[in-house]
């Protein structure tokens, strides 16, 4: 069994902590007593200083603001936070976008934003935490899709491309680093109470719920336990693995 005391002090990156589902994670990772938990997010965030102040916590230490699409903020994020919290376990690859384009109607610019937003910023993740992983002989990546790479959905062809490449990239780097006892998941989410949710008017919320059959929307406290169970060691056999989290939504 993990050493609860342990594996709290192992340091966590959660990248788009600023946003509802990255938020809820840190809380919960805290709430359970994490105390290496380092955020990611692209822009300032109030929301995410409140909670760290709330737990004692210095943003300024704790937090680092950077664009993931880019390999120099990704390698700055990575140098900072190591010099603060040393060897890192686990990679949270929260961060992520959308928007709404028919794929006819699209321009290639915004197919492109979103297609980096989601797949380059994990692999960039991914690879810049990978080596120290791979030297310690262990570690833990969970990387963040859709539910909407496997069912499909009009007007977000980019994000379900993004998505259905991370479950491809997911397989491909827990096969690479398994000797490692590194560990490669993801999460493909349906609909949850926060986040993206908010972008969607309410009358199509309420159609989205009648497709669902648990007739409602996830939630981040149901994310967060799952994030817990593939950061310990009891996960270790657990890799190359896409964990649905839609409340029965496979169509």
């Amino acid at each position: 069994m993990t050493d609860a005391g342990a594996l709290r002090d192992r340091p966590v990156l959660v990248t788009g902590a600023n946003g509802g589902i990255g938020l809820g994670i840190v809380r919960a990772l805290l709430e359970n007593g994490h105390r290496a938990v380092a955020c990611h997010y692209h822009s300032r965030s109030d929301r995410l200083d409140a909670l760290l102040r709330e737990r004692g916590l210095d943003p300024a230490t704790y937090a680092h603001a950077g664009d993931l699409t880019d390999e120099d903020a990704v390698a700055a994020m990575h140098a900072a936070f190591g010099e603060r919290f040393g060897t890192f376990w686990g990679v949270v690859n929260v961060a992520g976008a959308s928007s709404n384009a028919m794929s006819w109607r699209m321009p290639l610019a915004e197919f492109k934003r979103i297609v980096d937003a989601n797949l380059v910023s994990t692999f960039l993740c991914t690879r810049a935490y990978a080596p120290e992983m791979r030297e310690r002989g262990g570690g833990r990546i969970i990387n963040f899709a859709s539910v909407v790479a496997e069912i499909g959905v009009a007007g977000v062809s980019h994000y379900g491309a993004a998505k259905a490449a991370i479950l491809g990239f997911t397989k491909s780097a827990a096969i690479e680093l398994a000797p490692r006892g590194v560990t490669v998941n993801a999460l493909a989410l349906g609909y949850i109470e926060v986040g993206l949710i908010d972008t969607i008017p309410a009358p199509i919320q309420a159609q989205l719920l009648e497709t669902i059959p648990t007739k409602r929307f996830g939630r981040v406290a149901e994310i967060a336990a799952l994030v817990r169970y593939l950061l310990a060691d009891e996960s270790a056999y657990a890799t190359g693995h896409t964990f649905r989290l839609n409340g029965g939504l496979d169509r």
